[in-house]
């Protein structure tokens, strides 16, 4: 352990202040304005009449069960025969089902006789909704054109819209009723608000003549991720010059989903350098990391030079106590050898002497990594799989492309005549 005085402690503070700056933060009044918060009871007779009108979009409604013969315009050259063919059979008394699954080019619904399912009006393009909704139960109609192609339909079952009862849809009417006039209360009231925030001196006498509520938010920074101040209008607007620099009220603010905001900042903090007093702990563990990781350093720089001095890793590592290993044929994709070594050792010449090439790494958690690397068998081409060769070669022409590339851009450079206008 290296002992560290207060002189160090207080160099590192002058010499750091930028590391230990407070973040700018404020703190807000606000008003919040939300639909859920003008919601009232609904009288009886309200929702009655509600419901009276309820029931008469029930009687229009009506679900048609609907299968069709679709014959599309290119499946062959005989549209139109193929067309009267299919006519023709289901005028003599053929089942639908049957014709649809001789004819119909719909895959979908060919082997099912033709059936489409059930329809309100809106299931299908809109040339066939018009010919549903007149066509009587069973009968087929005549050829319907859209996108799809030519069509024959014929509605198999047509069920009236059925009404439920007041009950069944009270809690639907209610919610309905309470947010149709809670909505027509909150918009007003936000047309009051920016009356009477606009050239206010802060947000009480508004709230007050409103009957609202002033909240308040704390430590609110530029990055805020949490809760309403999360919102990037809201802290566009706190930290705007017109807020923030000004001192003035934000214009009412719509977040959207019936919520509108409007707010003044009520104290601004400045980035300022923390107390030493504050830091004081901060400071010794990064001194003690550091003195740690230029110990750890030094140690491999040593241990490195030994190794070039004639002694052998084995020799350093039991008198110091280290650990260590032997690697024999580690190729690129070892896993064996830690990943900063391994790629180090690819990066260093090949070792001319016996003795080999010495070299170290720093992890991320400050280690050293001191290694050997004794020699380095060349790679033969045609040991390798047909698809690492093609990879190889792929890689290969990659490099070629960009160093062809990179020279033909300095020869440009080179050459080129440059006129500063």
């Amino acid at each position: 352990a290296i002992d560290i005085d207060a002189a160090q402690i207080e160099a590192w503070y002058t010499e750091n202040q930028s590391d230990f700056r407070t973040r700018e933060s404020v703190d807000l009044d606000y008003i919040e304005l939300s639909l859920d918060a003008f919601l009232q009871p609904v009288q009886e007779s309200t929702i009655e009449e509600a419901y009276e009108l309820a029931k008469q979009d029930y009687q229009f409604q009506t679900d048609n069960r609907v299968s069709h013969i679709l014959f599309e315009t290119d499946a062959d050259g005989d549209l139109e025969q193929r067309i009267a063919d299919a006519q023709a059979q289901l005028a003599a008394g053929l089942d639908f089902t049957e014709v649809a699954g001789k004819f119909s080019d719909d895959i979908g619904s060919a082997g099912n006789g033709g059936d489409l399912g059930y329809s309100s009006g809106d299931a299908f393009p809109e040339e066939m909704e018009l010919v549903i909704a007149q066509l009587e139960l069973n009968v087929v109609s005549s050829p319907v054109q859209t996108d799809a192609g030519t069509h024959l339909i014929i509605v198999t079952e047509r069920r009236e819209g059925e009404v439920p009862s007041l009950e069944e849809m009270r809690g639907q009417l209610q919610n309905t009723l309470q947010a149709e006039e809670a909505r027509v209360i909150l918009l007003r009231t936000v047309e009051s608000l920016r009356d009477l925030s606009f050239n206010a001196e802060d947000l009480d006498a508004p709230a007050a003549e409103l009957d609202l509520t002033v909240e308040q938010m704390t430590d609110i920074t530029r990055s805020h991720a949490n809760g309403l101040f999360a919102n990037p209008s809201l802290l566009a607007a706190t930290f705007s010059e017109e807020v923030l620099g000004a001192g003035h009220n934000s214009e009412v603010i719509e977040l959207g989903g019936d919520q509108f905001v409007v707010l003044r900042v009520r104290q601004h903090r400045k980035p300022e350098v923390k107390a030493l007093e504050l830091v004081r702990d901060e400071i010794v563990a990064i001194i003690t990391d550091n003195n740690a990781r230029d110990a750890v350093t030094a140690a491999a720089e040593g241990a490195v030079q030994q190794l070039r001095s004639g002694m052998t890793v084995e020799q350093i590592a039991l008198r110091e106590g280290y650990e260590w290993q032997v690697e024999l044929g580690a190729g690129r994709s070892n896993t064996t050898v830690p990943r900063g070594v391994l790629q180090r050792a690819f990066e260093l010449p090949v070792p001319t002497t016996e003795q080999g090439a010495s070299e170290f790494v720093v992890t991320a958690t400050g280690d050293a990594q001191v290694f050997e690397l004794v020699r380095v068998n060349a790679g033969q081409y045609d040991q390798l799989t047909e698809t690492e060769q093609q990879l190889l070669q792929r890689q290969v022409s990659a490099e070629y492309s960009n160093l062809v590339n990179t020279e033909f851009q300095r020869s440009l450079r080179d050459n080129a005549d440059i006129t500063v206008l």
